[in-house]
């Protein structure tokens, strides 16, 4: 951790990234007159977290398709656990802003869009760990050789969990009968995961860059605050509603890491630079488009 530290140092920009959400969300709980309820405040609230969710589900999924490949050449089970950690975010992150109450779905709260939130963080942060783990060679051969495997078998428990979120939400909402015991051991699962693999981050030296290490153990550690705001943070004011700038930093803190990697390789080719920016460019303007083309249907 002390590398970590020492990086986080030696980059102001990087320790103010870091510092700032932490005391606005301090701030916010100590002083709960600020910590207003912006949820029932007005419907946009809602819809900023339809949009939130959605372009961070978009931006993750381009992280996903970039992480492999920035890992070398060769397939590892710390790219494919890396990979598997940023689809598991945007699948979830998707259905979280599908699922956000009172956009597609009517009801002040639905368990939906609450359990895809509470897993999102906590199955990401697993994947991440596991990417940090220095697997035996006959360990990471199997996982190499498998790897079709792991990918189907998350594919059907995503699709799993859809049917049983859209189709049969009465199982989530029996869940919340065990509030807040699950919610409290899975952040706190989250929160550890995510800060020990910010550490191996560091102490792997993942790409043989510090510049580059130390952006993606800043990822981690912004992931850990949002996952803090989520679990301190009153649901529906600020304190929790801050999860969602963290988020979309980190995811593009993480992206331009990755993106980075390709500028100190060799074989740097810069179609992949505007293939991933040009993505998520277009991707805001249309999120952007259809907000502007609703606001202008309903005002005629």
């Amino acid at each position: 951790m002390s590398e970590l530290i020492a990086h986080i140092k030696r980059r102001p920009i990087t320790a103010v990234l870091l510092t700032i959400p932490l005391l606005l969300f301090a701030l916010l709980r100590l002083v709960p007159t600020l910590d207003i309820h912006a949820w029932s405040l007005s419907w946009y609230t809602r819809l900023i977290q339809y949009y939130f969710g959605a372009f961070a589900s978009f931006i993750a999924l381009i992280a996903a398709l970039f992480a492999n490949s920035a890992l070398g050449e060769k397939t590892t089970a710390r790219s494919i656990f890396l990979t598997n950690g940023f689809i598991a975010l945007s699948a979830l992150f998707l259905i979280s802003s599908l699922s956000t109450p009172n956009i597609l779905i009517q009801g002040a709260t639905n368990s939906i869009f609450i359990w895809s939130i509470r897993l999102s963080l906590p199955i990401g942060g697993l994947f991440f760990a596991a990417s940090t783990i220095n697997w035996s060679k006959q360990a990471e051969a199997i996982i190499v050789k498998h790897r079709r495997l792991l990918w189907i078998v998350g594919f059907f428990l995503l699709i799993g969990f859809g049917t049983v979120a859209f189709g049969y939400p009465d199982l989530l909402e029996k869940l919340q009968s065990f509030d807040p015991i699950i919610p409290n051991f899975l952040a706190a699962t989250s929160i550890s995961l995510l800060l020990w693999t910010a550490w191996r981050t560091r102490v792997l030296n993942w790409y043989g860059n510090k510049t580059i290490n130390g952006r993606l153990g800043s990822v981690f550690l912004l992931l850990a605050e949002a996952q803090l705001s989520l679990a301190l943070g009153l649901a529906g004011q600020l304190s929790w509603l801050l999860y969602h700038p963290l988020v979309i930093t980190a995811l593009i803190v993480a992206l331009s890491a990755i993106l980075n990697s390709f500028q100190t390789s060799r074989d740097v080719q810069l179609s992949r630079y505007f293939a991933a920016l040009g993505s998520i460019l277009i991707a805001g303007l249309s999120l952007a488009s259809v907000e502007l083309s609703m606001g202008l249907l309903n005002s005629g």
